[in-house]
């Protein structure tokens, strides 16, 4: 762990520490918003990053990332909002099951 204290993570402008990121290193010259920009980062191989599975997954199956740690992952909330006043149409009664489909 100390050495992952000393290598340049991607930091985001916004934290995760409510859903629990596990993780500070003490160098951060990365910003990054996107997912895309976080996995540039780490690809670069200067920088290393917290990546969803689901994204990291076809990266490490060609052998261009890994985890460091897998003892460090966390799993953040992801919440489906709508206007309360607004009646659910069709479609947007589908995208919410396939959502809960997907990801319940």
């Amino acid at each position: 762990l100390e050495r992952l204290l000393e290598m340049d993570q991607v930091r985001h402008p916004y934290r995760f520490l409510k859903g629990g990121e596990p993780f500070q290193s003490r160098h951060s010259m990365a910003v990054a918003e996107q997912i895309e920009s976080v996995l540039t980062f780490i690809l670069s191989g200067r920088h290393i990053g917290y990546l969803p599975c689901h994204c990291a997954h076809a990266w490490e199956a060609e052998g261009l990332l890994w985890a460091l740690n897998p003892g460090l992952d966390f799993v953040v909330p992801f919440t489906l909002a709508r206007h309360r006043a607004q009646v659910t149409g069709e479609a947007q009664q589908a995208f919410a099951e396939d959502l809960l489909a997907a990801f319940a």
